[in-house]
């Protein structure tokens, strides 16, 4: 399989009488030089195979395809290279590509559900060889309300020619955000064991917003909060409630009161 651009063309620098210069250049029959792979140099680089074609090797093609009566030429290419990459199948993990442009505060988009989600393709060994994914095109959305369910194109990568499925499946949940709370146990963090420390009150408010599949996952015991003992001092009556352990799955979360009074006794 030929993977990387062609050359287009290739400079030759020519002499020759004036008239057949000018000529040359208002004329609109391009020279041809037809390259002979099979008599070309083969190189190995890696998974493909280099095609070294020498324009100085093959000087009497470019003077019998420009005109008998350029009486010299001069090649500034050394080389012209064309790489094949040996053609193998492989299976892609498939993935939907998008971008939201507007996304609307009391909604979250679920993660993407795709079918199929491998996908057979064939092309370049080469360029297979360092690529797991296969992605659909690029889809831009202004803003989703409502859950998505329908069927994109895949976007053929570089080097691949065979698809053997050609559009994916995707289905995207969309669900509303909603404010939620919990009420939670206060811990004492560095506390003495000679000293009995009692807080007023001995629990706090952890207010959260997520969606509402994701409540059921959710619990007190995935939030704690603590108070510090060593921030006690006797100028001050009240200890700052800091929040160490909150789920991935929640945002905007506060607590309340945010910070509470405390007692110390011995316990002698």
């Amino acid at each position: 399989m030929l993977i990387g651009d062609l050359p287009e063309s290739m400079p030759v620098k020519i002499r020759a009488q004036g008239f057949d210069l000018i000529s040359r250049s208002f004329s609109f029959n391009q020279a041809q030089v037809v390259i002979d792979l099979s008599k070309s140099v083969v190189l190995k680089k890696g998974d493909n195979n280099q095609y070294v074609w020498l324009p100085k090797l093959n000087s009497k093609s470019i003077i019998a395809a420009i005109g008998a009566n350029l009486k010299s030429s001069i090649y500034p290419v050394d080389s012209v290279n064309v790489l094949f990459s040996e053609r193998i199948e492989k299976e892609l993990t498939t993935s939907f590509k998008y971008k939201l442009i507007n996304p609307v505060d009391h909604y979250v988009l679920n993660q993407p559900l795709v079918s199929p989600y491998n996908v057979k393709v064939r092309g370049a060994k080469s360029v297979l060889n360092k690529i797991d994914t296969i992605y659909t095109e690029l889809r831009v959305f202004d803003r989703l309300e409502s859950d998505l369910d329908q069927d994109f194109k895949l976007e053929k990568p570089f080097g691949v020619d065979s698809l053997y499925e050609d559009s994916l499946r995707v289905f995207v949940g969309v669900e509303t955000i909603a404010k939620y709370q919990f009420e939670i146990p206060i811990l004492i963090k560095n506390a003495p064991d000679s000293l009995e420390v009692k807080l007023f009150p001995n629990e706090v408010k952890v207010s959260f917003s997520c969606g509402a599949s994701k409540l059921t996952q959710i619990t007190p015991d995935n939030f704690s909060a603590e108070v510090n003992f060593s921030e006690v001092k006797s100028s001050f009556k009240r200890l700052s409630i800091d929040l160490f352990k909150i789920p991935l799955n929640v945002s905007e979360v506060s607590v309340e009161p945010a910070s509470v009074e405390y007692i110390i006794k011995s316990k002698d």
